[in-house]
């Protein structure tokens, strides 16, 4: 039977038999291992039997599940292979799996990683993904989480050692014409934690993301020893590079148009999500169809995406003009520890400029629509508004004799009775799914049917029509003589073309058709109080709806007869 046998951590020394086809771990009690271990989701990870063979599942798990100290989120165990879960490390064993395959070669030294694709010994490649663990500590998610430095402090003591450079300037550098040095002096892992834990705090704690790009700029100059950078970000609209802020060793915070990054190692970084420095810039084969490299005597640089996972958001670009040799590879990971933190930062920002904007957008439509459809609509975006041909039903409701109405009260008694209808109108329209789609005077037009689509479209209408004339009904009970007034409405369904409609400055959703025009006149037909509906809309309804028939009548602007019928209640 495979077993886990538990080598580190608060269970260990103990082997537990695998003996189901699930086989769960986190830290509810619920799973078949628990482990009480604050770095371990309730739900973290799972082992499932297939064809005699275990696969192992995160299970999207905050900190991972490693296995021979690779993260996974699918992994099918080979017998040996060492599993691990938080502080908990298990050794797999199972006599129906293929042994653990040996050992690959361990990484080159990273002397050996100065050498760029062309064998150029004065240039250091990284992937993004080849950023040692120990610079990856989102720090705004600790922090919601209530997490301390002391906290942070103690997942670092977890983390093999690294190098990186001090939270502090460097006092001299190798400045010779030799390749550049792979070697740095490594602080401790506390002080290592300790700068990135603060300077994520610290880009927390920015109003606007102008300041956190400034305040990330000056933190690099404070630790890497460059003459000039710039912090650049993708424009979502264009996709091109736009400078943010700007700094120079000598003349501290410029403008941005006088740093010109080499537009040949931005792209190379955005495209390939590389880490480079660059040593002898002018000499780089890579980069000599670069003419920003010739044309500004850049003789050094470094550039590292904005990266957060899978997305890019910009680059931070450094360079040096006089010096050839200033970088170093713990400064390349240092920049990009800082550029994770920064990119993290941008994504909080468009997130939350994303909800504000979602929440606008849904405040407004509704006005308009009721909530479930307001809800589809933003899921479906701008494509969900297209113009397209459907059926649909119109209403058209309209204060009898207005004019006459208005003639006897006050301007703000007029605002008063228009609001107060408005209001009570579009309620009961929202409430059996149709939308407000204009008012006109003291008219309001409502479409049932469009933008989302219901088979009932017609019978919501006319329920709709019905609740209006019942409502209005029973204010005028307890209502002034004088202020007293009715409604006649129309309704018809036919084929309309619904969907956005307008120009570039001034756009609306509305429903075209001979199928709006025929709900306008039967609107005009119909007497105070009453409902008249068109002989499409009476197929529709018939079997649920009371209706008397008016006979067939010539509309103006129709060339044929169409038969009217007047709602008297539902059946």
């Amino acid at each position: 039977m495979a077993k886990l046998i538990v080598t580190t951590g608060p269970l260990a020394p103990r082997e537990i038999e695998i003996g189901k086809d699930v086989f769960s771990m986190g830290r509810m009690p619920e799973n078949d291992i628990e482990l009480r271990d604050s770095l371990v989701s309730r739900k973290h990870s799972e082992l499932i039997r297939r064809a005699n063979r275990f696969t192992l599942y995160d299970l999207g798990s905050s900190n991972g599940t490693y296995v021979n100290k690779k993260r996974v989120d699918v992994k099918v165990l080979d017998d040996g292979d060492e599993v691990s879960v938080g502080e908990t490390t298990f050794t797999f064993k199972d006599e129906h799996s293929p042994a653990r395959a040996p050992e690959a070669a361990p990484e080159p030294a990273e002397s050996e990683l100065i050498a760029s694709l062309y064998g150029n010994p004065n240039e250091i490649v990284k992937k993004v993904a080849d950023l040692p663990e120990e610079y990856r500590i989102d720090v705004k998610e600790s922090i919601a989480r209530g997490y301390s430095f002391k906290d942070l402090k103690s997942v670092a003591a977890q983390t093999p050692a690294a190098a990186a450079p001090a939270a502090v300037p460097q006092a001299a550098r190798k400045d010779d014409k030799k390749a550049v040095s792979a070697s740095s002096v490594s602080p401790d892992q506390d002080d290592r934690f300790k700068f990135l834990y603060h300077l994520g705090r610290d880009l927390s704690s920015k109003a606007t993301l102008k300041e956190v790009l400034q305040s990330a700029l000056d933190t690099i100059f404070a630790v890497i020893n460059a003459e000039r950078g710039v912090i650049l970000t993708i424009d979502k609209a264009s996709n091109e590079l736009v400078p943010q802020v700007a700094r120079h060793r000598a003349h501290g915070s410029i403008s941005v148009h006088e740093v010109v990054p080499s537009r040949t190692i931005t792209s190379r970084v955005i495209q390939d999500k590389n880490f480079i420095i660059t040593s002898d810039a002018k000499n780089d084969q890579r980069f000599q169809m670069g003419m920003s490299i010739i044309q500004y005597n850049i003789r050094s640089a470094m550039c590292v995406p904005l990266w957060e996972k899978e997305e890019v958001f910009g680059v931070i670009y450094l360079d040096n003009q006089m010096k050839t040799y200033p970088f170093e590879v713990a400064d390349l990971h240092i920049l990009g520890a800082i550029a994770n933190q920064v990119a993290i930062r941008i994504k909080q920002e468009e997130l939350f400029n994303k909800l504000k904007q979602e929440e606008l957008t849904r405040s407004n439509m509704e006005r308009f629509f009721s909530p479930d459809i307001a809800e589809i609509l933003i899921k479906r975006g701008q494509a969900g508004l297209q113009p397209e041909e459907k059926e649909a039903t119109i209403v058209f409701c309209d204060i009898s004799e207005f004019t006459n109405i208005s003639e006897k009260m006050k301007p703000p008694q007029i605002a008063d009775l228009l609001n107060g209808y408005f209001e009570m109108a579009s309620r009961i329209i929202l409430d059996h799914k149709g939308s407000v789609n204009k008012y006109i005077g003291d008219s309001i037009m409502s479409v049932f049917g469009a933008p989302v689509h219901y088979e009932d479209h017609a019978m919501r209408a006319v329920k709709a029509s019905l609740a209006i004339q019942r409502e209005i009904h029973r204010l005028n009970e307890k209502t002034d003589t004088r202020l007293r007034y009715h409604v006649h409405i129309g309704v018809n369904t036919g084929d309309v073309v619904a969907g956005n409609i307008g120009s570039q400055k001034r756009i609306e959703y509305t429903v075209l058709g001979d199928a709006v025009n025929v709900a306008a006149r039967l609107e005009k037909r119909a007497g105070p109080g009453k409902i008249v509906i068109g002989d499409r809309t009476h197929n529709l309804v018939r079997e649920r709806i009371n209706c008397r028939p008016l006979g067939a009548e010539l509309l103006k602007g129709k060339q044929n007869e169409i038969h009217l019928f007047e709602v008297t209640g539902e059946k």
